[in-house]
């Protein structure tokens, strides 16, 4: 796969739409600004970030300013994902505000196929919207060991509201001990919430689901998948072993809403 800024443009994009539907489709709101989108679900909150702003331009005092002022009053930090191809201003704003780096996240991509693979045979099951509440409860000690952060489980859920969402589950003796999910956004599938029971691990089933979702998104014509992973994880070796490539890396920062004013940073 050939690395382009163009490439990177586009996944930003995708993530950027499927960030925003997700958010309305909930308990949030998003706030549209320079390209990108300033969610808030909550302190503490999956989709309590900022995606794709400042990428064709840097950002403005005044985009500094509606920024901030989204934030102000509701939550004590947010987190502010930085492209690599941002605006060089929109870099210095963001780096000289933040207090912290959150994480870094590599995305991932590929072109889905009908290819024949080695996952066990296994039956895959995909929720009806209404029932995908199910899987996000039982995978929640997965994900979230000590519990996940207020509004979370509800914003998950209401997530696979937006057209486009599936959720692919694999169950035993009738209980899902594994399952993950295919998001389409702007001609792209994105794989998200892949997680295996503790105690039916390393049997294949994230592989298992991993080959599903490829077919589903090569069967339903999407030309494009991708993933995000933390660096180095298991969750990003698992989906290069899979044919993904690394595209490129994202910071995320911790900003504060009152926070220094960077504009007077030099």
């Amino acid at each position: 796969m050939l690395i382009t800024p163009e490439l990177i443009q586009r996944l930003e994009r995708s993530e950027t739409t499927r960030l925003a539907r997700a958010v309305s489709a909930g308990r949030g709101d998003a706030l549209e600004l320079a390209g990108g989108v300033a969610a808030f679900c909550g302190e503490g909150h999956v989709f309590t970030q900022c995606v794709g702003i400042g990428e064709d331009r840097g950002l403005a005092d005044d985009d500094w300013r509606a920024l901030l002022g989204h934030y102000t009053g509701r939550c004590s930090k947010f987190e502010f994902k930085l492209s690599p191809i941002a605006h060089p201003e929109t870099v210095r704003r963001v780096v000289a505000a933040a207090f912290d780096v959150a994480e870094f996240e590599a995305i991932l991509a590929r072109t889905p196929n009908n290819d024949p693979t080695d996952s066990p045979s296994v039956v895959i099951e995909e929720l009806p919207t209404a029932d995908v509440r199910e899987y996000v409860l039982a995978s929640e000690p997965w994900f979230f060991p000590g519990g996940a952060a207020p509004g979370t489980l509800d914003g998950i859920a209401d997530s696979y509201q937006v057209p486009g969402s599936h959720c692919f589950v694999i169950r035993s003796s009738g209980e899902i001990v594994a399952g993950a999910s295919l998001m389409v956004s702007e001609g792209i599938g994105w794989f998200c919430g892949g997680g295996v029971h503790p105690d039916h691990r390393r049997r294949g089933l994230h592989r298992a689901l991993i080959s599903h979702r490829l077919r589903v998104a090569a069967e339903i014509g999407l030309d494009l998948v991708a993933q995000g992973a933390l660096p180095a994880s298991e969750s990003m070796r698992n989906a290069q072993r899979n044919g993904f490539a690394h595209v490129y890396t994202l910071t995320s920062y911790w900003i504060s809403p009152s926070g220094p004013d960077p504009m007077h940073v030099t």
